[in-house]
């Protein structure tokens, strides 16, 4: 078993995603949490024309692909600070098990499941979660305001309602619209960008439950936060510009908190994630119904994760050490590892 300090970590930010400055964002919190667990770390940052690795702000490589760069740097262990659907729908975890790199968070498949908001939304269903009415739609033939208006009439839904990109981040993909003519504007523009589902609308409270480690083993749940944030929904605008607040609640029913808990529990556990991951509701009353589920959550200052870890009396240099040691000593290999966690 490697000391921290013989661990070479490469940590990946950036990407070819919309959400690459998050990304960045995250890699500024978890490189010092690195470097406070004793690990040699180094910054991978993935642009998109090329790849450059830094250390102390010298460069130290440079190649003109991931690829490429995996082909030839090889570290110990790749710490996945990246968001997006072109890196974290099992792109990046494929490339590096071809490479035979450990990579941090969860597995290539339970991944690819995640980050499909449709395939998510059955497995809400076939495993008992409560979650919104939608439908898919066919784009390009909603081409007019009446098409759109006759495909939400047949679904037995209502506008206002929210259109998703079935592929999109958690940051990008999402749009409120409150008539056929909003929504017509919308697909339009989406065009050429992937399959689109329609949502209905849940005006509540929003919530985040989040869940680290590996399935078969005891799960650490965070408890539900309450993410409060100007408009109707969680956009990509009110991220950008951080304007929301995380905070823990004292007014919450404790059924609704418990459903919450347990539905992200059996989510974590039936996708298969040996990672982190985080479920994001509507609280209407009592009632809690899961929008969707976030395969790889950004950990910047401003995210959820990152203000939420202290609610489950957990640091941020405690969860990305748990997921190093996991990604180098993965529990259903060897049941040793699981002292490593603790104790490196």
């Amino acid at each position: 078993m490697k000391r921290p300090a013989d661990i070479r970590v490469a940590l990946i930010s950036g990407g070819l995603s919309e959400e690459a400055y998050l990304s960045r964002r995250s890699a500024e919190v978890v490189l010092p949490a690195l470097t406070e667990c004793g690990y040699q770390v180094e910054l991978l940052d993935w642009a998109q024309e090329e790849v450059i690795v830094r250390a102390d702000s010298n460069e130290i490589g440079r190649w003109p692909s991931i690829v490429h760069c995996l082909a030839d740097y090889r570290p110990d262990v790749l710490f996945n600070a990246t968001h997006g659907e072109f890196e974290n729908a099992g792109q990046l975890h494929g490339l590096a098990e071809l490479a035979s790199i450990p990579l941090t968070g969860n597995s290539l498949a339970s991944s690819v499941m995640g980050m499909d908001k449709v395939r998510s939304r059955h497995e809400f269903a076939r495993i008992g979660v409560r979650h919104p009415r939608a439908v898919n739609l066919e784009v390009e033939t909603l081409d007019s305001a009446d098409a759109c208006r006759a495909v939400i009439s047949e679904a037995k839904m209502t506008f206002p309602l929210m259109l998703k990109l079935t592929h999109g981040g958690s940051s990008a993909g999402l749009e409120f619209t409150a008539s056929p003519d909003e929504m017509l504007q919308t697909l339009l523009q989406w065009r050429g960008r992937g399959p689109v589902y329609a949502e209905e609308f849940v005006d509540g409270r929003e919530f985040c439950v989040s869940v680290l480690g590996y399935p078969k083993y005891d799960l650490r749940v965070f408890p539900p936060v309450e993410i409060t944030f100007p408009g109707p929904v969680f956009d990509k605008k009110a991220k950008v510009n951080d304007e929301y607040r995380v905070h823990l609640p004292a007014d919450v029913p404790e059924s609704a908190s418990a459903e919450m808990r347990t539905a992200a529990e059996r989510i974590h556990r039936e996708f298969g994630f040996t990672g982190l991951s985080r479920v994001d509701y509507r609280l209407q009353g009592e009632r809690a119904l899961a929008l969707e589920v976030n395969t790889h959550p950004g950990m910047s200052a401003s995210s959820i994760v990152t203000n939420s870890v202290a609610f489950a009396e957990l640091s941020i240099r405690d969860l990305v050490n748990q997921l190093v040691q996991e990604a180098l000593y993965p529990p259903d290999r060897d049941e040793s590892a699981r002292e490593s966690v603790t104790s490196a």
